[in-house]
Formats: C-alpha cells, sequence, structure tokens
C-alpha cells in the first residue's frame, strides 16, 4: 500500500503519514528516484495504529468492545482491497458496539433527586396567593392586610410599625420575630383549612 492510499484511509496529512513511515521502517525504499513507496500489509497495519485519526477512539474503544468483536488479524496475502475491506468491518463492529454500550448508559435513568423542602416563609407566601385568589378575588394587599391585622388583635402589637421602625419589610419583621409557624396557623384559620 502506498503512502497516499494510507492516507487517505486514515484521514490524515500525507507528511503525517511519510514522516511516521520512514521513522518506523527506515529501510523501505524506493526501487528507484520518483517512484512510490510501498508498504507490505504488516507494516501498513502498525502505521496505521499509530497514525492520529479524526474522531479516533483507541483505548475507550477497545475497553468496551468485548473480545469477540475487537479487531481480527488479517491475512498475510491478500491485495489491498482486501485489507481495507477487513478494516472496515472490524471498525464497523467496533463502532455497533460502542453505540450499544451508549444506547444502555442513556436508557440507564438518573437516580431520582428528592424535592427541595419548602421554608416555612414559602408556605406563608403560597398560603396568602390562595387566600388572596380565594376571598380577595386576587387582591394581595387585602390578603397581607388581614394577616398584619389577625397579628395586632391576637399579639397585640403592630408589625407595620415595629417593620417601618427597623427599616425593614413585614415579612421579614414576621421572620425575626419568629412568627413564621405561627402566621401560618393564623392564614389557615381564617380561610377556614
Amino acid at each position: 500500500m502506498t503512502i497516499r492510499q494510507i492516507t487517505e484511509a486514515a484521514g490524515c496529512h500525507i507528511d503525517t503519514v511519510r514522516r511516521l513511515g520512514k521513522s518506523m521502517y527506515p529501510e523501505v525504499k524506493a526501487e528507484s528516484r520518483g517512484y512510490a513507496i510501498e508498504y507490505s500489509k504488516v507494516q501498513v497495519l502498525s502505521i496505521m495504529e499509530k497514525l492520529p485519526k479524526k474522531n479516533y477512539v483507541a483505548d475507550p474503544m477497545q475497553m468496551c468492545v468485548p473480545e469477540s468483536m475487537q479487531m481480527q488479524t488479517l491475512p498475510e496475502n491478500g491485495d489491498t482491497n482486501t485489507i481495507l475491506i477487513k478494516l472496515m468491518e472490524n471498525q464497523q463492529k467496533m463502532m455497533f458496539a460502542l453505540m450499544e454500550r451508549m444506547d444502555s448508559i442513556e436508557n440507564k435513568s438518573a437516580p431520582a433527586l428528592p424535592a427541595p423542602e419548602k421554608n416555612e416563609r414559602d408556605i406563608l407566601r403560597q398560603l396568602i396567593n390562595k387566600y388572596a385568589k380565594e376571598t380577595f378575588d386576587g387582591n394581595h394587599r387585602e390578603a397581607w392586610n388581614s394577616l398584619y391585622e389577625e397579628i395586632y388583635f391576637r399579639k397585640h402589637f403592630s408589625l407595620r410599625k415595629r417593620a417601618q421602625t427597623a427599616g425593614i419589610s413585614k415579612l421579614d419583621m414576621i421572620e425575626r420575630l419568629g412568627l413564621l409557624s405561627e402566621s401560618i396557623a393564623i392564614v389557615a384559620e381564617i380561610m377556614g383549612e
């Protein structure tokens, strides 16, 4: 097989094949100047193994291909086409084995992650949203005001004034005072749940 044929089969640059061939087999020389260098089948295979090929994975593919499907030895006697056909068949077997392995990996479902838990602040906001939709036609301000009013009459302090004095939101003040669970209970009670 000539350098040009190896280049076409491997899909790499001709200079790469030429350099590798000269370094691996310096004894192979052209019969005369201007003639192409011919490599034997065994030499071609060893050169092809060392060439960098496009989209070629050597070791990982060999690891996931069963031994029965790994590259078989090529016959010593035969023409170039027979060798290329045999190489292509071996490559095809390895590719099918790799595709099957990829399919089996893709078909495995990822372990289900537990859903994140809601904190009390989010539960309160969710209840207020529901209360606003059911009672006040989606007017959230009225729903929050009814909660603040209930806190005023049950706890005997103005949540609005404390939040304003501290310079934080009313919900932050509820959280700071540790009233989240009580507020959830109050909203659930006034909703009738």
